[in-house]
């Protein structure tokens, strides 16, 4: 009786042995999940995020603040979930579970579950409101340079205080914009190549504003600053690109 309760008692013991390696090995594939770097990457998005908020406050955009506000929540429920996982995950690494049951520990893991699936559900929803909002903006944009009559009343009060400064200069201004036109005219049709020239400029500044938005150099996303300057660094240092730099390509850096 002796002897069979101490082989059980080993079996136990090598069972516990086990299930503690097998948490610790488990502890350490949860590195790359608190990775420093995508926490930072993180810190930066909700932070640009927020910064739009004197902006919302100023236009007395509601749903705009409601982003905001939405975003703000979403990024104190991500802290904490990243807080709480780092917990879990250093007390799995240093094996110190003794304190803690099995049913604590799955207590645990599925309250991290539940709060990582609620985070993914907020950060599509504010994905799917910015992006709606963005769509609101450049439709409301289009409305209002194809008819820009719609605010006839705001318009014509605009244009009454215009009217009344400029007053006996409308002829002169005419005179001078007809000359310029034809002067314009002239010179495109003498010199053909400042037509091309235009069309450069137009280019450099499409290139210029993608790079300010993010969508260089894939332009399907919006990368991070992070990003963009780990493209720079490489295509410097890249070796192809030695004979590049002295045919115009430092500008575009």
């Amino acid at each position: 009786m002796t002897f069979a309760s101490q082989r059980k008692l080993a079996t136990l013991e090598h069972e516990q042995d086990a299930l503690k390696e097998g948490l610790f090995e488990q502890g350490q594939q949860m590195l790359p999940l608190i990775d420093p770097q995508i926490r930072s990457e993180v810190r930066h998005i909700f932070k640009a995020i927020t910064k739009n908020d004197r902006n919302a406050r100023a236009t007395a955009a509601a749903e705009r603040i409601g982003s905001v506000a939405h975003a703000r929540d979403l990024q104190h429920a991500l802290r904490l979930f990243h807080n709480k996982l780092s917990e879990l995950q250093m007390q799995l690494i240093a094996r110190n579970t003794a304190d803690t049951t099995p049913t604590e520990l799955k207590t645990k893991v599925h309250e991290l579950l539940a709060s990582h699936e609620q985070n993914y559900t907020g950060l599509l929803e504010l994905a799917q409101r910015f992006s709606s909002e963005e769509r609101e903006g450049a439709s409301s944009s289009c409305r209002t340079s194809d008819s820009p009559l719609r605010n006839k009343g705001s318009y014509a009060a605009a244009l009454e205080g215009t009217q009344k400064s400029t007053g006996n200069k409308d002829e002169a201004t005419a005179s001078v914009v007809d000359d310029v036109a034809v002067d314009k005219k002239a010179g495109t049709a003498n010199n053909p190549g400042e037509q091309k020239r235009n069309a450069y400029a137009v280019s450099v500044w499409k290139r210029v504003r993608m790079k300010l938005e993010g969508r260089d150099p894939d332009s399907n996303r919006r990368c991070t600053i992070a990003e963009q300057v780990d493209y720079i660094l490489r295509e410097a240092m890249n070796s192809d690109n030695l004979a590049v730099l002295y045919e115009g390509w430092t500008p575009w850096v």
